[in-house]
């Protein structure tokens, strides 16, 4: 798949974000990416093309996994055209117009205090 500006990314450490421009640097092709940890639009972070963990798509939701928060309820279930979130099925691309939040696994992992 060709990555492209506009598409939204889905990077382990940093969660999901939004490529807002792509330059080639010593070989390979890099993404400024908007992401949500950033509080102002001047901040980005750049992926390599090559970068563990990215995934890309056109559409949010085809980055969302089991496990994720979505507008603050769990996604318990990924099933073909379907989410399963708080024991309701939702149609994915439905759903994807109603989505105002996203926090992934790893966000919520890498935040979250243990208790032994």
């Amino acid at each position: 798949m060709k990555i492209d500006v506009g598409m939204y990314v889905r990077q382990n450490y940093y969660g999901i974000g939004k490529i807002t421009n792509s330059y080639e640097s010593e070989g390979k092709t890099w993404f400024n990416v908007k992401f949500n940890c950033y509080e102002d639009d001047e901040n980005h972070c750049g992926i390599c093309e090559q970068s563990i963990g990215f995934k890309a798509s056109h559409d949010i939701i085809d980055l969302i996994e089991v496990g994720d928060y979505v507008n603050e309820e769990l996604v318990e279930d990924i099933t073909g055209e379907y989410l399963r979130i708080n024991g309701q099925s939702h149609n994915k691309h439905y759903f994807s117009k109603h989505i105002k939040s996203i926090v992934t696994k790893e966000q919520f992992e890498s935040i979250s205090y243990k208790v032994n």
